[in-house]
């Protein structure tokens, strides 16, 4: 039960106190606004007044609390009115189910279908570009735009000398980094060495980290393999500041965008080869 003029919870159950993470005596000692995400708070107002002209006895609505460990936690809240009527309203009674893992899944679908739309505008503009340097910087940023984070490396292998070159970056470089990299050294390395994308969600806990990085700020990364078939051409690498984090949908989604990359990094490849077989013919 939860009083209509302070929000103050009068009664409260075991699940709700679970919910919160909070204990009964905690819970009653604060108020359901005070628990309420400050993005949510206006969406009571109309319904509370209306609550207390008598204009309805009960809403619906679906709304974020936050919990004692700042988790953010989604919810469905019915609240009734309990006065009877002619009674002045004081009290009403608030079932809350919790949704967190309905809305997560919603909102991970809906980022999917922006991500796959994007992902075929990309194919388009890439397959278009001819220009290798070009490409290479519109593949950087367009995996930004495609998966998200502030920062993005484009690394192409340099067989001759064995080695991984970073060739293109988009966003806000974090901090500075070496543009070569050695098979099995650092992130890039592993994909190289392994030849499979990679997640990590905090580099400076990763154990195959570069110890030189652990001063710099908590990091998530994805990363993805360039390959033409049994090629290797290279490597993508997003990486983002904490608390932000990856999910397997986006290293996926990297995945499929790198082999988009690779087909892009062959025709303009192919192009300039027989630009150069143009010219020395005449």
């Amino acid at each position: 039960e939860v009083e209509v003029g302070t929000g103050r919870f009068l009664t409260v159950n075991r699940r709700l106190c679970e919910l919160f993470g909070m204990t009964e005596a905690e819970v009653l000692a604060t108020t359901f606004l005070a628990l309420t995400h400050p993005e949510d708070l206006h969406l009571h107002e109309g319904y509370t007044a209306q609550l207390v002209t008598g204009k309805i006895t009960r809403y619906r609505l679906e709304k974020r609390y936050i919990r004692k460990d700042g988790a953010i936690v989604w919810t469905d809240l019915l609240v009734s009115l309990l006065s009877s009527p002619g009674e002045t309203p004081g009290r009403t009674i608030a079932v809350v189910q919790d949704i967190t893992d309905r809305r997560r899944m919603a909102e991970e679908n809906e980022r999917r279908s922006r991500q796959l739309a994007l992902l075929h505008e990309t194919s388009v503009e890439l397959s278009a570009e001819l220009n290798l340097s070009e490409l290479l910087h519109s593949i950087a940023r367009r995996a930004l735009d495609l998966i998200g984070g502030v920062y993005c490396n484009c690394y192409l292998y340099r067989p001759e000398e064995n080695l991984m070159e970073r060739v293109a970056t988009a966003g806000q470089e974090l901090f500075p980094t070496k543009k070569l990299r050695k098979r099995g050294e650092g992130f890039v390395g592993h994909i190289w060495a392994t030849g499979a994308p990679l997640l990590v969600e905090d580099y400076r806990s990763w154990p195959g980290r570069k110890q030189e990085y652990d001063a710099f700020p908590s990091r998530a990364l994805v990363g993805a393999p360039i390959r033409w078939g049994d090629d290797f051409l290279g490597v993508l690498d997003i990486m983002s500041y904490a608390p932000h984090r990856y999910t397997q949908t986006d290293m996926d989604m990297l995945s499929m965008f790198a082999m988009q990359a690779a087909i892009a990094i062959r025709n303009a490849r192919l192009y300039t080869q027989i630009e150069q077989i143009a010219v020395t013919d005449e």
